[in-house]
């Protein structure tokens, strides 16, 4: 499985200035796990945004946080509410691996 993240590239096809690729690369895995793990809560959302943006710049970033979280919450939420139903654990798992992402994350 290819787990590598791509760089935005800005209006010249250029990657965007500033942003590191192995920078990118672990704050976009550590929001993707996050907001997998936080998709009942907007608010958490939200401030993931805020953090994705912060530990990146301004760099047309925004974008990607907004399409993940949004994509969290119109496709994963549902199928989670599903299986918390049927008491499959499965919103549990992806918070132990959001939670394995942050620490890999914060190592840097």
């Amino acid at each position: 499985m290819n787990t590598r993240i791509h760089q935005i590239l800005d209006a010249t096809i250029k990657p965007t200035p500033n942003t590191p690729p192995d920078k990118l690369d672990r704050a976009t895995h550590n929001l993707i796990w996050q907001a997998a793990a936080n998709t009942d809560s907007p608010t958490r959302l939200i401030s993931l945004i805020t953090d994705y943006n912060h530990t990146l710049g301004t760099n047309g970033h925004h974008y990607t946080a907004i399409a993940i979280t949004q994509m969290a919450t119109m496709i994963l939420e549902p199928i989670l509410e599903l299986c918390d139903a049927e008491n499959i654990p499965v919103r549990e798992e992806f918070k132990r691996a959001a939670l394995e992402a942050k620490l890999r994350s914060a190592r840097g």
